[in-house]
């Protein structure tokens, strides 16, 4: 097999983090779904599908909300449409993702070609059962990125590699963040006072 796969499952402060690691030629790439309450919190690479899927069954999630329309965050998101399963996520690139996929090839290699789905517009609070989530808008990586603070527990979940410093979150590729949207997004992150930050890659 060209393509070596596994997934890790495992559980922190209450949230279920599914983690899958894909690796060919040296490389290894890891993708992420977080499961909080009645949240699903992105979907995974369609080229990962059969770890994905069944964590979502299994899940059962009464809502997805997407952090970015990168296409391993959104593989899966098709899957969840067919199950009957609200997707949400910012606007931005709405529209592209209801078309189908066209990005690199070493990007469809490694994460499949994304099948188009359909999904709402992210409104700035959801309530989940007892869960409340703050929306925050932290592009950078992807200029349609966003992160998830659940203000109930003070969990923090984004797409992108955060950490902790006495309490307050700071972005961990604050290279990457182009001119336009970093002192924006690094002045509201390191406002953002959480207990544990969950993010993916």
């Amino acid at each position: 097999m060209l393509f070596k796969q596994n997934s890790c499952p495992s559980e922190q402060s209450g949230v279920r983090l599914f983690e899958c690691r894909q690796e060919a030629f040296g490389v290894q790439l890891n993708c992420y779904a977080f499961a909080a309450g009645d949240v699903l919190i992105d979907t995974g690479s369609h080229s990962l599908r059969r770890h994905f899927r069944p964590f979502i069954d299994e899940v059962n999630p009464e809502l997805v909300m997407i952090t970015h329309h990168h296409e391993d965050h959104t593989g899966n998101a098709s899957y969840c449409n067919s199950k009957g399963i609200p997707v949400l996520m910012n606007p931005l690139f709405r529209k592209e993702c209801t078309e189908k996929a066209n990005y690199p090839f070493y990007r469809r290699m490694f994460w499949g070609k994304r099948p188009a789905f359909q999904s709402g517009t992210l409104p700035e609070v959801i309530h989940s059962g007892r869960d409340v989530f703050k929306v925050i808008s932290t592009p950078g990586h992807a200029a349609d990125h966003v992160s998830f603070l659940n203000e109930s527990t003070g969990q923090l979940f984004s797409g992108i590699s955060t950490f902790l410093l006495k309490r307050k979150l700071y972005c961990g590729k604050r290279a990457y963040l182009p001119s336009s949207g970093r002192s924006g997004t690094f002045l509201r992150m390191t406002s953002t006072r959480c207990s544990v930050a969950m993010q993916g890659m």
